[in-house]
């Protein structure tokens, strides 16, 4: 069993050394996101969440940085994603790599219902462009061709770490019934 005091700084898996290969993983990852911010370039790198200890404090701080910038305050905005290229009126822009779908199959940016095994299964998804925007800028939630995901730090669901909107084929309610999920890692 992980130390108490040692989860406090990191809820990471239950056993010592897969806690332990974590921690050492993603302080190389720090590494490589210092030189990229060093040199001007982490917002426009591909960034893997996962390599973070508290990816919401990542995702809070671009929300900051987009109110600042926008001159709204941080209430009046939300988190807007796309898996086909962004589109958005955001100043900020970030490009999230390594997740991965269950609960559905994936094409061409949408959701698509597949046979049960492939539900089953762990998808690794393409790149999502993300960004907060103005919430009144133009929808107010997903529609009826649209399922609110939800995205959590790992396979096992524990901690949920934000919502994406994703369009779909179908009945948005399948997906929905599916257990549709979307994780940092596939462990």
């Amino acid at each position: 069993q992980v130390p108490a005091h040692w989860e406090k700084h990191w809820e990471g898996p239950d056993q010592p050394t897969t806690w332990l290969r974590g921690l050492v993983r993603r302080y190389h990852a720090l590494k490589t996101w210092v030189q990229r911010l060093q040199n001007n370039k982490l917002l426009s790198s591909e960034l893997d969440l996962s390599e973070l200890f508290h990816p919401e404090t990542f995702l809070n701080a671009l929300r900051q940085l987009s109110s600042r910038k926008l001159k709204v305050s941080m209430d009046n905005l939300k988190l807007a994603s796309s898996f086909n290229g962004a589109s958005f009126q955001s100043p900020y822009i970030v490009k999230i790599k390594g997740m991965y779908l269950q609960g559905s199959g994936f094409e061409s940016g949408r959701l698509v219902s597949g046979n049960r095994d492939d539900q089953a299964e762990i998808l690794p998804l393409p790149v999502c462009h993300v960004a907060w925007i103005r919430s009144d800028s133009g929808d107010s939630g997903p529609t009826s061709g649209e399922v609110d995901t939800p995205v959590y730090h790992n396979f096992e669901r524990e901690k949920l770490l934000c919502r994406f909107t994703i369009p779909c084929s179908g009945n948005s309610s399948q997906f929905v019934i599916s257990g549709i999920g979307i994780t940092l890692t596939a462990e």
